[in-house]
């Protein structure tokens, strides 16, 4: 048995090297397919040719598509590679495979020829261990001449330039692998001459084969699995002409931040070196537009004379800027989501009366000492902000928000109004519904993605109607709809590109890097103009996406215009209906919207449905408003257009509502529920809650729950409670009997008593008969202390007296 034991385990390892050491050993070179292979796959490479790329570039390639080989020697030309590779590789690959697979260039942009480096990045997201495998990295044979291209993988004939072995990756395990294409590669492929190319753009395809080349060739239509894959590009040269780009930069809060900015916050966020202050920088560096959060220039302007200087002086820097702009719903609430919850007409702020609030600014966290300014010092010093304001009459929303709209889209229709109100629709919520509450709410400019526009014959159910939709999660809007509006295109894949650069991990990051400036050298030949959008989320968090416009702004190809500039403008009247108008995102990234959107929707129609519960607290604050205003703030803040593709969005919707429970509740009593009354007479100590971030003025009532107690004092009890506090109020209290079971009743209510806000009762356990028994064996213990003590001086007195007596005669006794 042991025998067989050692057999088996040594036919299992030199399985297992013949399979690493297969792999690795695969030709680098370009191998010759048969020819009669080429007619057998050109079919199948059609149908999946336009298929589009992921937030990897994972262009979905035929999986028998025919790999083209170059003549370096017949003599590579065996029998064992006639078979397609790039098939072969799609083969090998199951269905259910967990590998993610990124490809990115070392340098996406080569003003020399010379060696091209990729880093290939997998992980292991499945809960069991991927096999031992291989990566091919394939290369289109021809420059990449038309953008629509960037999304259609390697072509038909593309070329196996390298392959190397993958060991087994454990579950969430993750490996980085170097592949280099020599100079010498290159120049067989005719890729010799930088300036003779002139910015040619090729196209580069890593697949991962669980499993390495263990799998026998198939003829077959297979679809990859979506993340199995990576596309990428390199770009050798300088284009002779640029690209006009458009930029698009909101200005937003963190993400930390729910409503308002305190002061102390104030002063973090726009201090001269944070993200938010830089990113206004880059913009006006490239002449970008921004699209204005509400609350930035609410937070700029509610303070008045207690403003942070570093925030006027941001104001300044916005309000004198020559960039054109427009302004975000309030936090940038969603549209499209408010139209698909069917909200009469679009949630707005009613005002921001809670940042006048003492307590507010009271309660917030002073920033650490990083900043060089009298305000920071003083607050790291303890000066307590808050503490000697008043509260402020702080002024109405329209005020705090008054601005003049300049980012005017491309006009396609002159009868329309241009000071119209401008909205930016996320492509997870546009269709035709939401473009139909736009039109019947007086919006009329708008910024929509390429991808939001569906095919004029795509609704009529033909047989590429499937295809022609949205990527996202809705149907796209026609071209009639758009009719109405002036409505400026953003380049899809450009933005979910961006988004990736700001927001993803290191490969991801170069990944992104590289589609945008190659799409942009590919541009600069002949397409002229594009525009593509930053993105909501995280702007204001990291330094990324700055880092993104500071590697922008040193493009030798492009030149820098304003969005409704430019030549080649992208008008909506003739949109160009092909693929590429579906964005570059991954199903992963569609699959997050997709399931976002629905908790988007189930949380934002829960959390106005208890609006109301909440604000019945709103009458213990000493500004009703405060209240009101600040939850409709929060619920603005969920339902805000950064959130369509948070990867934790169901974490963010528990936070709020457990957030909303506690508001519901306003002020709740937090003592025990059973108390044990021990004598005729004590003092009931109550501790009560304000779970509101405001102060709050309330009145206790107590009642007696039988004639068993008396209460004694004012029954009645008027109690400031500071915001989200735990306060202690005395109720005197008097047994009537020795034993029983009885309760006391408070009411919690405001001032003028006509609202209850909390109803609590407390059991009392009544035992005076402990307090008899207590006083009796108390008075035992005293009266014998007291007898105890008696007899002890008694003792003592006539000792003393017999000692003087003895001693007296003893001293006779020697006298005579």
């Amino acid at each position: 048995m042991k025998k067989l034991r050692l057999i088996s385990s040594t036919a299992l390892s030199c399985a297992l090297l013949l399979n690493i050491f297969g792999a690795a050993i695969s030709p680098p070179t370009l191998v010759k397919n048969a020819q009669n292979t080429q007619a057998s796959t050109n079919s199948h490479a059609k149908t999946a040719q336009n298929k589009p790329a992921d937030a990897t570039g994972h262009a979905q390639n035929p999986p028998n598509t025919q790999v083209r080989t170059s003549n370096l020697t017949k003599a590579q030309a065996d029998t064992s590679n006639r078979a397609n590779p790039l098939a072969r590789a799609q083969t090998n690959t199951t269905q259910n495979s967990e590998a993610i697979v990124t490809l990115s260039p070392d340098t996406p942009q080569k003003h020399t020829v010379s060696e091209v480096v990729f880093t290939v990045y997998i992980k292991n997201r499945g809960e069991q261990t991927l096999p031992v495998g291989a990566v091919k990295l394939f290369m289109r044979p021809e420059a990449v001449l038309d953008p629509d291209l960037l999304n259609r993988g390697v072509g038909e004939n593309p070329l196996l330039l390298k392959t190397i072995g993958i060991g087994a990756l454990e579950p969430d395990a993750q490996t980085r692998q170097t592949v280099t294409v020599p100079v010498e590669q290159l120049a067989q492929l005719g890729i010799t001459d930088a300036t003779t190319l002139g910015g040619a753009t090729y196209l580069f395809q890593a697949v991962f084969s669980p499993g390495g080349n263990a799998a026998k060739p198939t003829t077959s239509a297979q679809t990859l699995p979506a993340d199995n894959y990576s596309t990428t590009t390199v770009t050798f040269g300088n284009p002779t002409t640029n690209a006009q780009l458009g930029i698009i930069v909101p200005l937003l809060l963190p993400e930390t931040t729910e409503t308002i900015p305190s002061l102390a916050e104030t002063a973090e966020i726009f201090r001269v070196t944070g993200p938010l202050s830089q990113l206004l920088y880059a913009a006006e560096a490239l002449d970008a537009t921004l699209a204005i959060d509400p609350r930035i220039l609410i937070a700029l302007r509610c303070y008045g004379a207690n403003t942070p200087p570093v925030a006027r002086e941001f104001l300044d820097r916005l309000e004198t800027s020559p960039l054109p702009s427009f302004l975000l719903q309030y936090a940038d609430a969603d549209l499209g989501l408010q139209a698909k919850i069917k909200v009469p007409s679009p949630l707005a702020s009613p005002g921001a009366s809670f940042t006048g609030s003492p307590s507010f600014n009271n309660t917030a966290p002073a920033p650490e000492p990083a900043h060089n300014s009298d305000f920071l010092s003083n607050l790291v010093a303890g000066a307590d902000l808050g503490q000697n304001l008043k509260p402020a009459k702080v002024p109405s929303i329209e005020k705090l928000t008054a601005w003049q709209n300049t980012a005017i889209p491309n006009i396609s229709n002159t009868a329309i109004d241009a000071s119209a109100r401008t909205a930016w629709l996320d492509s997870a919520t546009t269709n035709n519904e939401t473009l139909q509450f736009l039109a019947n709410h007086g919006y009329k400019n708008i910024f929509l993605a390429d991808s939001s526009i569906t095919e004029p014959n795509s609704q009529s159910g033909g047989e590429d109607s499937s295809q022609n939709n949205s990527a996202d999660s809705t149907n796209g809007v026609s071209v009639a709809e758009l009719s109405q509006f002036n409505a400026t295109l953003l380049n899809g894949a450009l933005t979910d590109a961006a988004q990736r650069a700001a927001t993803g991990t290191a490969e991801q990051r170069a990944h992104a890097l590289a589609r945008i400036i190659n799409e942009l050298a590919i541009r600069a030949k002949s397409f002229g103009h594009t525009i593509f959008a930053l993105d909501r989320s995280g702007v204001a968090d990291g330094t990324e996406t700055v880092n993104l416009l500071h590697q922008l702004a040193v493009l030798e190809h492009v030149e820098f215009v304003r969005a409704n500039q430019g030549t080649g403008r992208a008008e909506t009247a003739q949109p160009h209906f092909t693929q590429q108008l579906q964005p570059a995102s991954s199903h992963q990234q569609n699959n997050t919207k997709l399931k976002n959107l629905e908790l988007r929707a189930a949380s934002a129609t829960r959390a106005l449905n208890q609006e109301a519960a909440i604000l019945r607290g709103s009458t213990i604050l000493t500004d009703p408003q405060y209240l009101s205003h600040y939850q409709r703030a929060r619920i603005l803040n969920l339902m805000s257009a950064k959130y369509a593709q948070h990867t934790n969005y169901k974490s963010v919707a528990t936070t709020f509502q457990n957030y909303n429970n506690q508001l519901s509740s306003s002020v709740t009593v937090v003592s025990a529920t059973h108390t044990y009354l021990f004598g005729s007479s004590t003092n009931l100590p109550v501790q009560l809650h304000n779970n509101l971030p405001f102060g709050a003025r309330i009145h206790i009532h107590a009642t007696a729950g039988s004639p068993a107690i008396a209460l004694q004092g004012e029954k009645v009890q008027e109690k400031y409670l500071a915001p989200g506090q735990t306060s202690t109020v005395i109720v005197p209290l008097q047994s009537r009997i020795t034993h029983a079971d009885s309760s006391i009743v408070l009411n919690i209510t405001d001032v003028t008593e006509k609202h209850t806000l909390h109803t609590a009762t407390i059991r009392l356990f009544i035992s005076s008969t402990v307090e008899t028994f207590g006083i009796i064996i108390f008075s035992l213990i005293a009266a014998s202390l007291i007898v105890f003590g008696v007899y002890r001086s008694v003792r003592r007195r006539r000792a003393r007296v017999s000692q003087a007596a003895d001693q007296s005669h003893a001293q006779r006794k020697r006298t005579t």
